[in-house]
């Protein structure tokens, strides 16, 4: 609304330092929508990591937007907030790319925890990404290996019939102490 002003005032068009205020305004917009993302969200504080993607995969099915199922194996333990944090946005990051690209009706998402692993595999019945098309190495991508790095964790990429996204953590390190 602010940025529309000089359409109903024409001087203001015109004036430098109004549109120097219209700039910080835009950039101080961008700042809090990145802090905003990186923040602990409540359902992940008091639901946990578990819980909180199973909620995220029955709201993307209620939208109707993909047949999308969540599964836990195993036993996982308390994990520090910032894993937590990292690994669902990876698992949102992955069921964007699949709505967006993959025409994709039915997705599973797998955690499987055992002996201080966590094993999540993400499978999808859609067409997947041609490695020549800029979503394979754009910033989604950048921002998946940059999160899957920094816990020390491998991701692996395979397609066929769909696609499958298979990530691997060791979790000693990122177990919450008591």
């Amino acid at each position: 609304n602010f940025s529309a002003l000089p359409l109903q005032y024409r001087d203001l068009d015109e004036a430098a330092d109004f549109q120097e205020v219209v700039d910080q305004l835009e950039q101080s917009i961008t700042e809090l929508r990145t802090t905003s993302h990186n923040l602990l969200p409540e359902v992940l504080q008091k639901a946990g990591l578990c819980e909180s993607v199973n909620l995220y995969c029955e709201k993307i099915r209620k939208l109707a937007l993909l047949d999308i199922e969540f599964q836990m194996l195993g036993v996982l333990p308390p994990l520090t907030d910032d894993f937590q944090l990292n690994v669902y946005r990876i698992i949102q990051e992955l069921v964007n790319n699949i709505l967006k690209h993959s025409n994709a009706s039915h997705t599973l998402i797998q955690f499987q925890a055992k002996e201080n692993r966590l094993s999540i595999t993400i499978d999808d019945n859609g067409s997947g990404i041609p490695a020549d098309t800029p979503e394979h190495n754009g910033i989604g991508m950048k921002s998946l290996n940059d999160r899957v790095q920094l816990l020390d964790g491998t991701m692996e990429i395979e397609q066929g019939r769909g696609t499958s996204v298979y990530l691997e953590f060791n979790i000693r390190k990122f177990i919450r102490k008591k």
